[in-house]
């Protein structure tokens, strides 16, 4: 299932999307189609187009309908979930949202429940130590703006854990990223012409950087 909808950005689209549809953000993959257009002073502003796409795992447990089943039965299943979850985490440290919709593709609801706490239980699943670990990986080659919007909207961490995340975590240098993308795109400040120093600044804000952390690396350099 997929469909169109105009944003002013890629958060609010997956705000929006998540609204109509009536499902998680985590569930949906959106592409941006048609980039939106600031305008001069606040006039002549357009939003972007986005396509959304609902993940076939969630809409396999939409449409699914399993029948009454023994007790017997749901205790194999939660022994299943459980050695699921512990395979899922043995191959990729992940979020209790992202475990979750793995699980519920394939397992009842109080199987999955049941798998979550057991690998909580033993320090397994770890919000706190996810967020802490991607922050620190993912800042030395992105924004701030960037690892949030990973974290809340691909990974469905809460904006308080994301916040509570930088709180805890060793960041690398904004300037210094910043200067490695300069290297990278071959950019002196020395003899950088302004048509090509403002299309830089472009890219990097599209990215999420802020512009004053890009003049202060431009006035040290």
């Amino acid at each position: 299932m997929s469909i169109r909808i105009e944003a002013k950005d890629l958060e609010a689209a997956y705000i929006k999307a998540a609204s109509q549809l009536g499902c998680s953000t985590i569930n949906l993959e959106i592409t941006p189609i048609k980039p939106s257009r600031k305008g001069f002073f606040g006039f002549f502003q357009k939003d972007g187009l986005f396509e959304v796409i609902v993940k076939k795992e969630a809409e396999k447990k939409a449409k699914k309908s399993k029948p009454e089943r023994s007790e017997k039965e749901i205790k194999e299943e939660v022994r299943r979930a459980k050695l699921r979850a512990l395979h899922l985490l043995t191959a990729m440290d992940r979020t209790e949202a992202n475990l979750r919709e793995k699980l519920q593709a394939s397992y009842c609801e109080e199987a999955v429940e049941a798998a979550i706490e057991y690998v909580k239980s033993y320090g397994y699943l770890d919000d706190e130590r996810f967020v802490k670990v991607y922050i620190e990986s993912k800042s030395r080659t992105k924004s701030r703006k960037q690892i949030e919007q990973e974290l809340i909207f691909k990974k469905g961490v809460s904006k308080e854990a994301v916040a509570r995340g930088f709180e805890m975590a060793e960041t690398a240098d904004i300037q210094e990223v910043i200067w490695k993308y300069m290297q990278k795109k071959k950019i002196n400040p020395q003899n950088c012409e302004y048509e090509q120093k403002q299309k830089f600044f472009a890219y990097m804000m599209r990215k999420g950087f802020q512009i004053d952390d890009l003049k202060k690396v431009f006035d040290l350099t």
